[in-house]
């Protein structure tokens, strides 16, 4: 009876698996919280801009500081928020980051008209005594 007893105190003790009702409403880890300040700083700078090559060149660079921003804090929190790639628990940097480039990127589509680089066109081919190198 003691064993059941045990059983039933433990099996009691664990409260029933449950999905959250609304993952987003998960809190931010601390971490999570400062690499989002700065995240929405990158993303606050882009209003001002007015012409679409100056918009296009600062969501570029935004990218980058969020991306070096992102590593610069892996490199330092502890282990269990480097890999903390879901949303169970807490939302972590990885979420900041994936939610902040996803932003970038609907800034840099929206950018009427998208902005097509023609590439450069080849060098001429390199001639030395009248011979044309590379071609038969």
């Amino acid at each position: 009876m003691q064993a059941s007893d045990a059983f039933t105190r433990l099996w009691s003790a664990v409260e029933p698996f449950s999905f959250p009702e609304n993952p987003m409403e998960l809190p931010w880890c601390a971490y999570a919280k400062q690499y989002l300040a700065s995240a929405e700083d990158l993303c606050a700078r882009l209003g001002a801009l007015q012409s679409d090559t100056e918009r296009l060149v600062a969501i570029n660079q935004a990218k980058v500081r969020l991306l070096d921003r992102y590593y610069d804090w892996k490199a330092v929190v502890p282990k269990a928020h480097r890999i903390h790639l879901g949303e169970q628990g807490h939302r972590c940097l990885y979420l900041v980051l994936c939610q902040t480039y996803e932003r970038l990127r609907a800034l840099e589509l929206s950018i009427t008209p998208p902005l097509l680089f023609l590439p450069e066109p080849p060098s001429p081919p390199v001639q030395v005594a009248g011979i044309f190198l590379g071609e038969r």
